[in-house]
Parts: structure tokens; sequence; C-alpha cells
């Protein structure tokens, strides 16, 4: 029960903030008619809603945006790391012998090996995110739906949900693969375009 208060709660604050941070953006921003081109750029003049109170709040605006970023970056390989541990014991169950921190470092080094590979290629800020939100939120989550559906077939009948859940599970799955090639197909004619430049 504290966990669910501790989550809920959490859930209320994060809309709260959001509302009250969009509400002022939208304040700030409308009346100039300045419009928003680019992720950058959408921070740098988020700024001014800060600027409007206190000219000192801009550098600590900027600070915690960095630690949101460092924090949401940190977390993705312990994340992925704890996800796949216990997936892949639970599918394979000689893999749970199989150390947490070394499958933490290999992810954290795949990381490092791609981002530096990225980095030096020249590819341009919005691909290389766009490349990111694909593999881990289109393409991730898919993957981890289909273990769900395939660790709910391998239950006990007794311990599976009702054939509802299950046949929502499926559809859900069914339009997850259809957005991720939706949006394979997008991100390849995306990257096929910046190779052509």
């Amino acid at each position: 029960m504290p966990l669910r208060w501790d989550v809920g709660m959490g859930a209320v604050v994060m809309m709260i903030v959001t509302g009250a941070f969009l509400t002022a953006g939208a304040t700030v921003l409308f009346p100039r008619q300045e419009a928003v081109g680019g992720s950058w750029e959408l921070l740098t003049k988020q700024a001014s809603i800060w600027r409007q109170i206190h000219q000192a709040l801009v550098p600590v605006y900027y600070v915690m945006v960095l630690m949101a970023l460092w924090g949401t970056l940190a977390s993705v390989p312990e994340a992925i790391a704890r996800v796949a541990h216990d997936f892949l014991s639970a599918i394979w169950p000689r893999f749970e012998r199989f150390p947490i921190r070394r499958l933490q470092g290999l992810i954290v080094s795949w990381f490092f090996a791609t981002s530096v590979v990225w980095t030096w290629s020249g590819v341009t800020f919005d691909l290389l995110t766009q490349t990111g939100a694909f593999l881990t939120v289109s393409l991730g989550l898919l993957v981890v739906f289909s273990c769900v559906l395939y660790l709910n077939m391998t239950l006990p009948h007794r311990y599976r949900p009702r054939w509802w859940v299950t046949a929502g599970g499926v559809v859900s799955a069914v339009v997850l693969l259809l957005c991720t090639l939706g949006g394979a197909v997008g991100l390849a004619r995306k990257i096929f375009a910046a190779l052509g430049e």
C-alpha cells in the first residue's frame, strides 16, 4: 500500500507540475506568436518563463533540465538490465545464473560504443533521438509485450487472466506491431535520405 500511494501521489504531482508548466509556457510564448522548431529550441524559449520571474532562475532552470535528463539516462541501463534479466530467466531458467551486473555492463558498453559511432558519424541530433526513441520505445515495447504474452501462455490455467484480457493483449500487440512497422519505414526513409546527402 505505501508503494501504491507513493507512485499514485508522484503521478498526481507530475500531472500538476506538467500542466502548470504547459500553461505558463502558453501564457508567455503564445502572445509573441513564437513557433518552436526543435527540442533544444523549445528548452531555450521555455527559459523565458523563468526570466519573467527573475533572471537568476534561468541558470537554475538549465541545471534542473540537465539533472532530469541525466537521471533519466542513468536509469535506462538499470531498467533494461533488470527487465531483460527477469524475462530471459523466466523464458530460459539457466539464464538466472548470469550475473545481472555483468549484463548491465554489456548494455552500458553497447550504449557507449554506439553513442561514439553515432556522435562521430555526423548524423543530426534529431535523427539520433528518433532512432533511439524507435529502438527503446516502439521496438522495445513490442518485444516486452510479446514476452509478456508468451509468459502468460506458459502459466497454469488458473493463474492466467480472463479470456477478454488476453484478447485485449493480443489486439494491443497487433497495434504495437503495426506502429513499429510504420515507425521503422519512416525512420529508414530518413536514414537513407541522410546518407544520400
